[in-house]
Order: C-alpha cells, then structure tokens, then sequence
C-alpha cells in the first residue's frame, strides 16, 4: 500500500517535505526550500527504513540538535 503525506515545517528553511511510504517503509522523500546538501542527505538516509526507525531517529535529532545552525531560520 502506497501512502503520501506532505508536512508543512515551522522555524526551518525547508518550506514543504513530501514523504511517500510503500508497505511500512519510506520509498520517497522530497524537501521543497531549505539547505540543499542537508536536505539531500537527509532525505537519502531516509529512504527504505521503516517508518518507525525514521521517526525515532528525526525525535532524536529534533532533541539533540533543536534549533541548531544546521538551517535554522532567523
């Protein structure tokens, strides 16, 4: 089963991610705006992990680095 979802993100350059999810795993992520080798990068290593493992992963992330310079809006 093929699911999309688009996330609207706030205090970050990123303006729109659209993430595709086929059987439990993600088989897309796009990043409209923001840093484009962290985009890139993020969006690579998202790809083919569960959702689960992605979504424990970005909480991680979201906790350790919280509003860090990675792009952080000003």
């Amino acid at each position: 089963m093929k699911k999309s979802t688009t996330y609207i993100p706030q205090g970050v350059c990123s303006q729109l991610i659209d993430v595709v999810v086929e059987n439990g795993k993600v088989s897309s992520v796009q990043f409209i705006g923001g840093c484009h080798g962290n985009t890139q990068g993020v969006a690579a290593l998202a790809v083919i992990h569960k959702v689960s493992a992605v979504l424990f992963t970005a909480l991680i992330i979201v906790l350790l680095l919280s509003k860090t310079v990675l792009c952080k809006k000003d």
